[in-house]
């Protein structure tokens, strides 16, 4: 991605000329697109250790996601089950949280990880597995039902982080 300061735009027969110098232009960047990654992204929304006693520690904005969210309270066996996984069927694989970049000032190099801060609130977290073509993948890695649990998008208002002794999910909590 690169910020640029100046533009010029053609029809062939009249330039317009546009530049942050002048004043007629105010922000503008531009970035090359890649389009045949030959990967798939599987995203959630993630919550942290600095979540805990926030208020909201998902922010409202993500009820409009969908109806229902899976609460994944054993994350680090959710994870050993997608990398066994992964790894028995031989693919790449990468993940982490989703950087959030000012599109009208960063410049360089963007990875798959990398979103605009407009989407800040999402708080994502991505698995990225390479798996040299654009077809959907679908993976088995069996019931959650021992590390997670269902419930209506309205019990994100609700949702309380404890600590060492789990999620809680209900109107109050002391």
């Amino acid at each position: 991605m690169e910020q640029i300061k100046w533009l010029k735009l053609s029809n062939g027969k009249t330039d317009i000329k546009l530049s942050i110098k002048a004043g007629n232009l105010k922000q503008a960047n531009v970035f090359s697109r890649y389009e045949d990654f030959d990967c798939n992204i599987y995203s959630m929304i993630g919550i942290s250790e600095y979540d805990i006693n926030k208020g909201q520690p998902v922010p409202k904005s993500n009820e409009k996601l969908g109806s229902f969210f899976t609460l994944i309270y054993d994350v680090k066996e959710f994870n050993r089950r997608i990398k066994e996984k992964l790894d028995s069927l031989n693919y790449k694989y990468t993940w982490g949280w989703v950087k959030y970049y000012n599109e009208y000032d960063y410049e360089g190099e963007l990875t798959l990880l990398d979103k605009p801060k407009g989407f800040k609130d999402q708080k994502e977290v991505r698995y990225i597995v390479h798996t040299g073509n654009n077809e959907p993948l679908k993976i088995e890695i069996g019931s959650l039902a021992d590390i997670a649990m269902p419930f209506k998008i309205d019990k994100l208002k609700t949702l309380k982080l404890g600590n060492e002794s789990g999620i809680r999910i209900g109107k109050h909590y002391d």
